[in-house]
This record gives C-alpha cells, structure tokens and sequence, in this order.
C-alpha cells in the first residue's frame, strides 16, 4: 500500500516537474520572493509567532529545535547530540501536550502522542507558525502547550530557484540539503531533499561512574524528501499535493552509569501524503477540503552484546492515520455593525495501530464539527479618524469518538488594536476555552502494563497579553515588546506510577499551567547603513505544578503530601534566550546564549541550572545569479557540563562549518 501511494504521487509531482520545465526554460532567473508572515483572517486572541520563508532561509544551518528556541518562548529537551530524540515544551505543557502539524495534519504519534523535533527538516518550509495555547475548537485533541503548523506556500508567480546546503562538524557529522522552486503564473513544484549522519561519539563526564568516557554506539543517518504541487486552475479553483517521505537509523547509546555492552537500535520511517482543494464560490463565500494518509513505522531490537545472536527485545510499532477536513467560510461586511466572518468546518480522523505488544490491531475513529463566528469592527474619533479596531471570535467544537464521550469545547478570543491607523498599535489581547487530551495507544493497549479504563485529560484555560512596537525614524530603532500571563488547569492528568515492579498509566492527578511569558526583540531600521544590529530576548516564568492526588491504590498518603504543590518535571522556573546579532557589510556575527534554572526529575532530585553559549560567524558573496555563504558556529562555547534529560549527557564544546548558494 505504501510503495502503492509513493508511486502515484511521485508520478503526478514528477509529471508536474516536466510540464514546468518545458513552461519556464526561457525564465531569467530572479530574487528569491519572501512569503509574508500567515496572516489570519481576523486576530483571535492568541499568542501568534510567525516565521517566513526569509527567516527559515538565514537559518539552513540551525536545526528546527535551535531555530524555535532561538527565536521563540518554545523549551527544548535534547537526548544527546542533534540528530538524537529531541523534543519540545510549551507553557510547561509537556511534549504529548503540544500539537507539532504538517499543513494542519497532526504529526503527533498516535502511540505515545509524542513528537521527535529531531526528524523535521526545517530546509523544506517557508512558514512555520507557533500558537502558544492554541485554540482546542480549530486544533482538538492535546494542546494544553500550543501547536506548531509547518506550511509550504504557493508563489504564483514565474520563477526558478534552486539552493544547496552542506556542512561538516564534530563527531564526524555531515549535513546537506538541496531545494528547488519552479512555477509560472498558474502552477508551481517545489520540493527539497536532506541528509545527515553522525558519529555522535563526544567525551563526557559521568558522575556516576566517576570517570569521562567517550560515547559508543550512537552513530545515527537520517534522509528524506518532501515534494509539493501548487496548481491554480483560475481564479476560483486552486489545488495543492504533497508528499513527505523520511528515514532515521540510529544506534541508541546507554545512559550514565550503564557498565553493560547491550546494545540498542531504532529505526524510524514515515510516509506523509495530502491532497487539497479550495473554491473561491465568489467574493463572499469559499470552499476547501483537505485529505491526507500518514503511515509511520518504528522498528526498535535490545540485545545483550555486538555479538548476541538473540535479542532481548523486538518491538515493531505500525501506525496510520487518515484525515479528512471540509470547511465552508463566509464573510458578512454590514455598514455599523463592522464584518462578520462564518466558518464552518468538518474533521474527521481514522487511526490504527498493528503492534505486537498492544495483543492485536487497534483502531480509534473521530469526527468533529467546528462552528466559528470572526467579527471585527473599527472606532472613529470626532474627526472620523479611526482610532482602534475590537476583533472578535466566538467557536465551538462537538467531536464524536468512538472511544470515549467529549464534552462541548467553547472557544473565545478578543483583541483591541489601539490607533490602528498606526503602524505599530498597542494590541491587547484576551483568549478562553476549554480542552482536552485523549489517552495514547501505549496508554491504553499496550500489554500487562496499558490501562483501557483511562478517561480523557481535560480543563480550562485563560490568557491576557499585551503587544507594543516603538519606532523611531531619527534614532533607526524598531523595538517590540510582548507579555502574556496564562492559567490553565489540567484534570484527570495521566501519570504513569509503580505498582510494584510493573507500570501503569492513571488519571492521578490535577494540576495548573501558570506562569509569564516576555519577548524583547529590537533591530535597527536603516537600509543605508554598512552596520546593522539587532537584539531578542525572551523570559519564561514557569509555575506548572500539581494541585491534588487522586486517592488510588498506587497512591499514598505521603506520595499525595510531597507530590501537592510540586513543579512538574523537568520544567524550570525560569528560562531566558539572549540572542544578539551584528552585521556589517557581508559579515554577520550572532550569539545565543540559553539559561535553564534547575529542574527537578523525582520529587527530591533536580538537575542543575545551566548557562550555554553558541556563536555563529557567517561571510556572504555574489557570483553571476548565485548567492554564497560561507560560515561556521561554535556551539556550546564555554564547554559547559549539563544535562536537559537526566543520565542523557550532552556535547562540550564543538563545531560546524557550511556552505550554502542560492541560485536564481
């Protein structure tokens, strides 16, 4: 079925490539066009981050869980060096708690909920964008965190452009990618390819042992491809396919304090396709449907040595998911009352699981309805100026599963933009709702250890924030300043606790997501200037903490005392980016410099708080059409020890150096 869809999909885009070629072999190459930032149809109350194809573009180099810790309030966790399990936390919400999509399809795994950052190529997007908390009645199941929407958007315009990427860094790690655009007014084929493979044999330090080792058996390659077709029939009817196809190998390295030679391995490897319609009915009203198949397979095998006939443990984990979404939008404009903008919409989802350890094939079947009202209306003042724009949004959800009974979810977000007129308004923001996360697979299925008696998490969330821009024309200064102060509660919170020497996964607690976020980002605004330079700073305040313990037989009395009022693992208390960058001419020096404060990993122990330091230096030139850029980064400058996972160790001081050219 898999090399089935492969096929045909690989046959429509490679059909679609030779149709461009033979449109735009006379196109003189041009400037690579900038995607603006999404842009949603009226503001929603939410926290919103977005990134264009110019940002992702600057940063070949990074991977995609350094370039949203660099640029965002997103905490990263790493298991080791960068092409090992990495995973994200919002708002102290977890990974199986934050939605990671592909052009709205979630990527979470329906095993574990889980998201691996490691395994999205950041080569291949021109817009990523961050909903902190986002809304559960648009994103569903598990977004206590927020979501993450990684698109591709069309340019239908005629141009050809191509760009390549390749480095070379410590523990014998190479990285390269190749992109390429091509269209015309009507059409356009886009796509990428990537590779990376590592070595990942650092020294460190273990404290456990009391002696620096150097890491064995942690070499990894990963490659992919991921192609999209944008066709614009006429001005009514556009159409979208695409495909991601991915690939990771890796050698699983024993943790701190492990005297043993077992061996561990992991191999990972998923299909992604999507199909997609929109008709513009007329000026009023538009039609989009959406479907798309995701097919993951993970291999994982534990033997006692190199050289063991036997393993240990075989495990094949087998899932697909197929999802289908149908929304209808209309748009009222009224002469007092402002404009009123409708949407309806259908979701529906089919997920399956063939796993050995889950005793036979499982499947789970959902089906939503979404209704959303979108007003916004403008204030004048006595000379008929306006001086402020009120957006507001009212939406509610009713999904179906055949699982389990989901409540209504209800959904409202409002923002006032003060002198809207002006370029940079002082906006002030308001968003409430309700949400709710589903049991994993692994939660429920999986044999003598899962819990089919496990009841949805759900809660109640709620968030102010305020946005300002100042800028000065005299000074060349554009300085923007954001603040959010969110609470969440989180009921039935799943826990997996010991019943002796097995596990199992409980609704055992209540807990609250509480705490502040601020960004700073300043930036010069002259283009005449050799000297360019720009700051960003962002600060979490984290206080996710548990508030009750369910009275089960797992539980005791002074499980319950010490668990009441404590952190929720490995979430810091404070956290601060600092990323200044300075460019002059064709030079361009930046620094990230990340503080984590500690973070505990039982109800006693912590990890320590930690400083790290990277530094990139990048050079760039101009030959004929093609754009060069030569650079090389130093991460974790100051060859700190630290830990983001307990028993994970992580690199000291190492390098990259890369080169990249654009073509156009």
């Amino acid at each position: 079925m898999r090399k089935r869809i492969v096929h045909i999909l690989l046959l429509l885009l490679c059909t679609a490539s030779t149709a461009l070629c033979q449109s735009v072999n006379d196109t003189i190459l041009i400037d690579m066009v900038t995607i603006t930032p999404f842009e949603r149809i009226t503001p929603s109350g939410e926290k919103v981050d977005s990134f264009d194809s110019l940002s992702l573009k600057a940063a070949t180099y990074k991977n995609i869980g350094e370039f949203l810790a660099h640029n965002s309030n997103v905490i990263i966790k790493n298991y080791g060096t960068e092409g090992m399990t990495s995973s994200l936390s919002l708002r102290g919400a977890g990974n199986s708690r934050t939605q990671i999509l592909w052009e709205g399809l979630s990527l979470n795994a329906i095993s574990n909920g889980e998201n691996n950052l490691s395994l999205v190529p950041i080569s291949c997007f021109d817009n990523i964008t961050i909903n902190y908390g986002a809304s559960a009645t648009n994103f569903g199941n598990g977004t206590f965190g927020g979501a993450i929407n990684l698109k591709s958007t069309p340019i239908f315009k005629k141009h050809a452009s191509a760009h390549v990427f390749a480095s070379y860094g410590s523990f014998k790690t190479y990285k390269t990618n190749v992109g390429y655009s091509v269209g015309t007014e009507k059409i356009q084929y886009k796509g990428g390819f990537f590779y990376s493979q590592s070595e990942s044999d650092f020294e460190y330090y273990d404290y456990i042992r009391l002696e620096t080792l150097k890491r064995k058996n942690a070499d990894y390659f990963k490659y992919g491809t991921i192609q999209n077709l944008h066709i614009k029939f006429n001005d009514k009817l556009q159409a979208q396919a695409a495909l991601w196809y991915q690939v990771n190998d890796a050698n699983l390295p024993s943790i701190m304090g492990n005297v043993s030679n077992e061996v561990q391995y992991q191999s990972d490897s998923s299909l992604r396709a999507l199909v997609s319609l929109q008709y513009n009915i007329n000026s009023k009203n538009k039609l989009s449907y959406k479907t798309a198949y995701i097919d993951d397979y993970e291999l994982y095998t534990h033997k006692a040595s190199q050289q063991a006939s036997k393993y240990m443990e075989y495990s094949e984990i087998q899932t697909c998911t197929s999802q289908h979404f149908l929304q209808f939008i209309h748009k009222e404009q009224t002469q007092n009352a402002g404009t009123f903008v409708y949407e309806a919409e259908l979701q529906g989802k089919i997920a399956q699981a063939d796993v050995t350890n889950y005793g036979g094939k499982k499947k789970e079947s959902s089906f939503a309805g979404i209704l959303q009202c979108n007003h916004f209306i403008d204030f004048k003042g006595g000379t008929n100026v306006t001086t402020g724009r009120l957006y507001t949004q009212l939406s509610i959800r009713k999904e179906f599963n055949t699982q389990y009974s989901i409540p209504f979810i209800v959904n409202i977000g409002s923002e006032y933009h003060m002198n809207n007129r002006n370029e940079n308004p002082l906006i002030i923001r308001f968003l409430t709702g309700n949400k709710y996360r589903t049991p994993t697979f692994n939660d429920l299925y999986w044999v003598a250890w899962g819990n089919p008696e496990l009841l949805p998490e759900y809660g109640f969330s709620i968030e102010f924030g305020i946005r300002k821009s100042f800028f000065s024309s005299e000074k060349w200064y554009h300085i923007t300043t954001d603040i959010t102060a969110y609470h969440s509660t989180l009921n039935d919170m799943i826990m997996w606790t010991p019943a002796g020497a097995v596990w199992h996964p409980m609704n055992t607690a209540q807990a609250v997501l509480q705490g502040l976020e601020f960004s700073l980002e300043q930036s010069n605004t002259s283009t005449n200037k050799p000297l360019q330079f720009s700051n960003k700073l962002q600060v979490n305040v984290n206080n996710p903490h548990i508030t009750k313990m369910y009275d089960t037989t797992e539980t005791t009395n002074s499980q319950e005392s010490e668990s009441v009022g404590h952190i929720l693992y490995y979430v810091p208390r404070l956290a601060l980016h600092f990323q200044p960058h300075i460019s002059y001419r064709n030079w361009e020096l930046s620094v990230f410099v990340n503080y984590e404060g500690k973070r505990y990993f039982n109800l006693e122990k912590t990890l320590d708080a930690y400083t790290s330091v990277d530094v990139n230096l990048k050079k760039s030139f101009e030959l004929k059409n093609a754009k060069f850029a030569v650079g090389g980064q130093i991460r974790n400058l100051t060859d700190a020890t630290y830990e983001q996972v307990r028993s994970y160790p992580l690199p000291g001081r190492n390098f990259e150096i890369y080169l990249q050219c654009l073509i156009n």
